[in-house]
């Protein structure tokens, strides 16, 4: 079997061991054979690829061999094959064998797997461009910085200064596109402050330089940052391999060259210290009757505690050198003088094992999908983030680093909650400023903003929790506590926006955003929120976006809620929507992985008819008509719980006018439309409005509370019968409990059709609003459906000058999201697509030419625009005349 074929899923065989097995349960298995005083642990416990001698039996050899076979079936279940993988493991060791002797370890794996991922020209790294997917999943599976410390080892002398080690995700060894992306330029207009830079590699450091028995490792526990270890581990356990991943990190340090001597002492020999350290990780080190030596945890506090000067190297790039060197050390180790020892091997495998197992807590992988996945991981970063005590000034170094790594950003937008005061809003704006210009002055790049991003803040306001809401409350009683803490979040930043006074900080601010879980968050919750922020739109430099259209029941729901974002907010033209991948999802795709079944809840399904009805009545053609009846009569069918909590029965066309009043202030029409107090004692006390009266109401509406210049909402409003739903919906019990039942329904032919249509003319909606989407391409394929780059929806809607192509090119543009979680940067992510679409048979120029589009249109569709510019160039010329 040739190379190739023998590192065919070796990401998978990587990650069996190294990232989805428990290594508490081998740590503690060894601390037994130690206890048994078993001479024969280190051979026992070895990570050799060789087939036993005896015959071989997968379900129950716990070699390495039957430990990823077993993970492999839990893992793959669907492409699984125990013979299949034997194969794959042959081919492997022969692989190994081939490279070197006594080479026979897994761990020497990560060496040919940088031979054949990486490359380096003049100083810099560099991925094969054919290699690009293979080191997409291997980092996917385990630190990218292990990768790169095993292509050190072989390559870099050890006292050679010509590499940028620093570099963090290598170039593409692509001039054509690498160039294109400097020249053109880049602009990222979806990110997270939190997890923009590389909040990886801080956290680590911050991990490794905390105490050993410090209190905030047992409240990182506590706070469900090892994951799936909780459902088998106590907080003391968790503990306990926490605090022996960092005893295996100090003995392998005793190994490079540089520090094997500080650790020898008059007491002990450097190989009893090393025995000592290593009974101290698989043992009960901590417990208080352990006697055991201060001496290399001191020395390991004196010799790696990195100190942020200001006149140094940046703290976020000593973190990553250092990471790096230290296994490229040890991989040098490996390949050197420690070739044959057993023990090494042993307790190297064993570090990479804990290592990567904690290190895959807080970012997202490629397994499985759906939005409470990555809730799961933003929960845990955050929960790091705060145990490592990052300090903000680290973590936005490391995000202007980022995005002036070659090739470097022109614009960043940046995602930030909302502040609780101005000067709140100042001291961030205060903070990033400062960490910009660290940057820029440590590479000489002051003044020069085409290599040093400009920058601007989206305020994201985040979703209600659901899970938090009693179901005995009423809609409104739920919506009016969350909109009221919404409009108080909202005071500080209008003032802001409103105040000469801090005029350079309101600069900074462009837009606002929502974020988090969809589910159970109607965009017509945050009706009142947007339409507090119009008058700010008029300042000329602030915008609209909105996560949306990314986690939903069913696809219908996920399209609903994308338009009534641009129907209930009042979006314009260069507003946003943040993911929206409903409106590209293959409908077809998404049902067959549904099994056919829709399965959502009673209200939901009343709404996605009245949507459909309405999208293909108002923007289909004459030929779609035939399907309103489909529509309304799947209606009348799954209404009876709404007639019967209403006691009277509801007419479709009623249910649609009230459907499209949602978002506009309930209590403002009854008391300023209607006449009505609150509370409305009976459904029957809402009279119809004299039809003398209506175009006096009408003229009278007020723009804060509802969406003036509506023709059809305002027609609603004079509906009486749309009115009573409404208030049924928000304040009856009821009608809130029972919608919130599930119902099921089969998915048939019909409705897909219906599906596959109004999906079409929501596009067309979106192209003729001038609403450009916030793709993110490896966020959207490890949350949605599609496990293809080349499959992602935004290829649905935009494939300009790409062959075979019927989509509409609604404007888009390609982002990071939260890019520490998901391993990525701005540069990646173009690159990604680039590859995905020339495998897919796309000529080069073409795609060149279509990303380059993208690379344009995103500058052109941010946020940060030429205003901010001016006055960031304001700022740096005062700057210089006060230095001078």
């Amino acid at each position: 079997m040739g190379k190739a074929n023998a590192l065919m899923n070796a990401d998978r065989i990587l990650g069996c061991i190294y990232t989805f097995e428990d290594p508490y349960a081998l740590i503690k298995r060894m601390g037994e054979a130690l206890e048994a005083d078993d001479s024969d642990i280190y051979e026992r416990f070895s990570f050799r690829l060789k087939l036993p001698t005896t015959k071989f039996e997968p379900t129950r050899d716990n070699s390495i061999r039957g430990r990823i076979l077993r993970t492999y079936r839990e893992r793959y279940p669907h492409d699984y094959s125990a013979d299949q993988v034997n194969l794959q493991l042959n081919a492997l060791n022969e692989l190994i064998q081939r490279a070197g002797e006594g080479w026979d370890d897994l761990a020497y794996l990560y060496l040919l797997i940088a031979r054949e991922v990486l490359t380096r020209e003049n100083r810099q790294l560099e991925i094969r461009h054919d290699q690009l997917f293979n080191w997409n999943g291997y980092i996917n599976k385990v630190d990218l910085n292990l990768i790169i410390g095993a292509y050190l080892a072989q390559y870099l002398d050890q006292h050679e200064a010509n590499i940028e080690v620093d570099q963090y995700f290598p170039a593409l060894d692509n001039e054509r596109l690498e160039s294109q992306l400097q020249e053109l330029g880049l602009a990222d207009n979806h990110a997270h402050l939190k997890a923009a830079g590389f909040v990886r590699e801080l956290n680590w450091n911050g991990f490794l330089q905390a105490g050993f028995c410090d209190a905030s490792l047992c409240q990182f526990v506590k706070d469900g940052a090892l994951d799936d270890l909780n459902d088998r581990y106590s907080v003391s356990e968790q503990v306990k391999f926490l605090q022996s991943t960092k005893v295996l990190r100090i003995l392998l340090d005793t190994y490079r060259p540089h520090m094997t001597n500080r650790y020898a002492n008059p007491e002990q020999s450097i190989d009893e210290v090393r025995l000592h350290l290593f009974q101290c990780a698989v043992d009960a080190w901590a417990k208080s009757d352990d006697k055991y030596s201060e001496i290399p945890f001191s020395i390991w506090k004196q010799n790696h505690e990195l100190v942020h000067d200001e006149d140094e190297v940046p703290f976020c790039l000593s973190v990553i050198n250092e990471e790096r060197l230290f296994l490229a050390d040890c991989f040098r180790a490996l390949i050197g003088e420690q070739r044959n020892s057993s023990f090494f091997k042993l307790v190297f495998n064993l570090y990479l094992m804990c290592s990567n197992r904690i290190k895959s807590a807080f970012i997202q992988d490629n397994r499985g999908n759906g939005f409470d996945h990555f809730t799961d991981a933003e929960n845990i970063k955050s929960t790091f983030l705060s145990a490592a005590h990052i300090n903000n000034q680290m973590n936005y170094e490391s995000v202007f680093e980022k995005y002036t790594q070659r090739p470097s950003a022109k614009k960043v937008e940046l995602r930030i909650t909302p502040k609780t005061s101005v000067q709140e809003y100042a001291s961030e704006v205060g903070a990033l400023n400062t960490a910009k210009e660290r940057i820029e002055t440590y590479h000489g790049l002051l003044g020069d903003r085409l290599k040093t991003p400009s920058y601007g803040l989206i305020v994201h306001f985040i979703k209600f929790d659901h899970r938090q809401v009693r179901h005995s409350e009423s809609r409104e009683d739920t919506y009016r506590k969350f909109e009221i803490e919404l409009k108080n979040q909202a005071q500080p930043l209008i003032a802001l926006m409103t105040r000469t006074s801090y005029r350079s900080t309101a600069q900074k601010i462009v837009g606002i955003d929502t974020a988090n879980l969809e589910r159970h968050n109607p965009p017509e919750v945050f009706g009142n929120l947007y339409r507090m922020f119009k008058p700010i739109k008029r300042l000329g430099h602030f915008h609209f976006t909105y996560h949306v259209g990314e986690s939903f029941d069913t696809l219908v729901d996920g399209m609903r809620h994308i338009f009534e974002v641009l129907w209930r907010l009042q979006f314009e033209s260069g507003d946003r929507l943040g993911h929206a991948l409903a409106l590209g999802m293959d409908p077809e795709k998404f049902y067959q992985v549904q099994r056919n079944q829709i399965i959502t809840e009673q209200q939901s399904l009343l709404d996605d008819f009245a949507w459909l009805y309405f999208m293909i009545q108002k923007f289909g053609d004459a030929e779609d008509f035939q399907l309103l009846t489909i529509i309304q009569n799947q209606f009348d069918e799954h209404v009876t719980w709404f007639n019967t909590a209403v006691d009277f029965q509801i007419r479709f066309k009623d249910y649609l006018d009230f459907y499209l009043l949602r978002g506009t202030d309930l209590s403002y029409l009854l008391k300023h439309v209607y006449g009505l107090q609150e509370p409305i004692s009976s459904l029957n006390d809402i009279k119809s409005i004299d039809p003398q009266r209506r175009n006096t109401v009408l003229n009278d509406l007020d723009p804060s509370f509802i969406a003036v210049g509506n023709e059809l909402v305002e027609q609603a409003v004079i509906n009486v019968q749309a009115i009573r739903l409404y208030v049924a919906y928000m304040w009856n019990p009821q009608v809130y409990t029972e919608g919130t039942q599930t119902v099921q329904l089969t998915m048939n032919s019909v409705l897909l059709r219906v599906v596959k249509r109004a999906q079409r003319l929501l596009q067309k909606f979106v192209l003729a609003k001038g609403v450009a989407i916030e793709a993110n391409p490896s966020s959207n394929l490890k949350i949605g459906y599609t496990r293809k780059y080349e499959e992602l929806p935004m290829l649905a809607l935009n494939r300009h000058g790409l062959r075979d192509n019927t989509t509409l090119d609604i404007p888009l543009s390609i982002n990071t999201d939260d890019g520490a979680v998901f391993q990525t940067s701005l540069a990646y992510e173009y690159e990604l697509i680039a590859q995905a679409l020339i495998i897919g048979g796309e000529s080069p120029e073409s795609v060149y030419d279509y990303i380059g589009r993208l690379q344009t249109g995103s500058i052109r569709q941010s946020f940060v625009q030429a205003s901010t510019l001016l006055h960031e160039n304001e700022e740096k010329l005062e700057k210089t005349k006060v230095a001078k």
